[in-house]
């Protein structure tokens, strides 16, 4: 009997199982939407990074235009290449701070997760008890 209050010990009600659960679900949804975000910000990155590469390569007598709309306007090259390092670096921010969210909620997830498997495991082996229980009723009958 003391191996079935202990295995009851684990066991939760329906209604904290079931938010448990929802709990969880709710996590791996919002890690999806972070994970979407980390691979947006990582195309930009990557595109962003061509950008600097390009007007690096660039001469200090080439034109640079910028796209303001539906016209192209004559842009200096030093604000061009101002602009593309601060974007790249608002980008990289993000980045570290996606990963640093994403880490906390794994995190979170890796509890939830464990109690769950706690809560089916300890189920499983009360109704492994239980069946044994009944089983000896019965061969004692």
């Amino acid at each position: 009997m003391a191996t079935a209050s202990r295995v009851s010990s684990k066991l939760l009600s329906r209604t904290q199982f079931e938010e448990i659960a929802k709990q969880f679900q709710k996590i791996q949804q919002k890690l999806e939407k972070l994970q979407t975000a980390s691979k947006r910000f990582l195309a930009q990155l990557h595109e962003n990074q061509m950008v600097k590469q390009e007007l690096e390569l660039a001469g200090d007598d080439t034109e640079i235009y910028k796209k303001v709309g539906p016209i192209l306007v004559k842009n200096d090259k030093a604000e061009a290449v101002s602009n593309v390092e601060k974007r790249i670096e608002f980008i990289q921010t993000e980045l570290a701070r996606i990963e640093r969210t994403v880490v906390q909620y794994e995190k979170v997830a890796t509890a939830k997760r464990s109690v769950l498997a706690a809560h089916q495991e300890a189920q499983q082996k009360l109704a492994m008890q239980q069946a044994q229980a009944q089983a000896q009723a019965q061969a004692q009958a």
